[in-house]
C-alpha cells in the first residue's frame, strides 16, 4: 500500500492524511479528547472511548463460555485464553506444571529457586512478586493509637499482635 503522507518531524509515512494528523499529536502533545468525569485527556479517540467505559460501567464484550463482561475486547481475549483454554505451552522444569505465558512460568519458578527480587525500601523485606510487597507506596496506621508506619513489618513490631494485619490496621494509599 502506498504511503504518501509523511511526518515532517520523524519521517514516518501513512496512507491516509487523517492518520498522519493523529500521529502528529504524539509530537505536539495535543490531547483533544477530554473525559467529562475526570481530568484525563487522550490523543486517540479509541483510548478515550475505552476510558469512558470505566466511568459508565459499560462492558460491551461478553465471554461466550461463562458470560463475564469486559470493557475492552483485549481483556476478553486474555480472559478466554487464561480461563477457558488448556493451551499452556510453558512447562516448569522443576515440577512440570504448565503455564499459558512465559511471565507466569517465571513467577512460578521463583518459588523453586527462592528468588525474591522485590524488597521494601524501608524494612528490606524481600518478595517474589511486586504485588505481594505489602509496604511500598502505602501507609499503615495502628488502629489503637493512630501512629503511622511506612512498612507493615514495622507496624507489626509496634503492635506486637498475632492478629491478622487487617484486624489491627488501617491501610491508606497516599494520593499522588
Amino acid at each position: 500500500m502506498e504511503k504518501p503522507h509523511v511526518c515532517d518531524i520523524c519521517g514516518k509515512a501513512y496512507s491516509h492524511q487523517g492518520t498522519l494528523q493523529q500521529h502528529k499529536r504524539l509530537h505536539t502533545g495535543e490531547r483533544p479528547y477530554h473525559c467529562p468525569f475526570c481530568a484525563k485527556t487522550y490523543i486517540w479517540s479509541s483510548d478515550y472511548r475505552k476510558h469512558i467505559r470505566t466511568h459508565t460501567g459499560e462492558k460491551p464484550y461478553t465471554c461466550d463460555t461463562c458470560g463475564k463482561d469486559f470493557i475492552r475486547s483485549s481483556d476478553l481475549r486474555k480472559h478466554e485464553r487464561n480461563m477457558h483454554t488448556n493451551n499452556k505451552p510453558f512447562p516448569c522444569t522443576h515440577c512440570g506444571k504448565t503455564f499459558n505465558k512465559p511471565l507466569s512460568l517465571k513467577r512460578h519458578e521463583r518459588k523453586h529457586l527462592g528468588e525474591r527480587p522485590f524488597s521494601c525500601p524501608d524494612c528490606g523485606k524481600a518478595f517474589a512478586l511486586a504485588s505481594r510487597m505489602t509496604c511500598a507506596g502505602r501507609i499503615f496506621v495502628c488502629v489503637q493509637c493512630d501512629k503511622s508506619f511506612l512498612c507493615a513489618t514495622k507496624l507489626a513490631q509496634h503492635t506486637g499482635s498475632d492478629l491478622p494485619q487487617r484486624a489491627r490496621t488501617k491501610i491508606m494509599v497516599p494520593k499522588l
